[in-house]
Formats: structure tokens, sequence, C-alpha cells
């Protein structure tokens, strides 16, 4: 569907947000001292969404960019720690005396 549905109590809580915040900045713009801290709080957290947003966007652009060019071991989906073979069963013991570091230099 193309057209969101909005319910009518979702667009009433919307309007109650919106009167809140909107007082607010009226009172802030009437000089309360209180209001003028939570508006400046309430822009700085608008400002610092959209910096959030706008990062987010620039680096999903350098990663769909640079999508193609993927390792070539490496198949979509398989984890890059991965060695190759599948545990099944999930037995362990059997590398207990084996180091840590040889398992990851082999």
């Amino acid at each position: 569907m193309l057209i969101p549905q909005f319910t009518i109590r979702w667009l009433l809580v919307l309007t109650l947000i919106c009167a809140g915040v909107f007082s607010i900045f009226r009172a802030a713009v009437l000089g309360s001292p209180w209001a003028t801290g939570v508006s400046i709080g309430i822009v700085s957290a608008g400002i610092l969404l959209l910096v959030y947003a706008a990062t987010f966007a620039g680096v999903w652009l350098v990663s769909l960019v640079s999508g193609g060019r993927r390792r070539r071991g490496s198949k979509s989906g398989q984890s890059p720690f991965s060695q190759g073979t599948a545990m099944v069963g999930g037995n362990n013991d059997t590398d207990k005396d084996t180091p840590a570091a040889a398992i990851l230099l082999e």
C-alpha cells in the first residue's frame, strides 16, 4: 500500500507532542530561562540526529560504491573468521592442548 495508515490516536498523540514543544518554544521567546534551556536542548538534539543521519548516509553510500571490490576468498554470507570447515556436533575437546596462536596461524 502506498499511502501509510495513520490512526486517530496516533495523530492526536503527535498533535499533543507538537503542542507541548511549541508552547515551550513560545515561553522561550517570551523570556523564560527554563524554556530557553529546554528549547536549546530540543534544537540541539534535532541537529545531532540530522548529523548522525547524514554521517550514516555518507558511510552507506561509500559502502555501496566500494562494495564491488570484495575479497576474492570470501563468499557472501560466510563469516570472515571461519576456516572453511563447519563444526559438526560441537565437540571442541580435541583442540584443548593446542595453543590459540597455533590455530590462528594455520
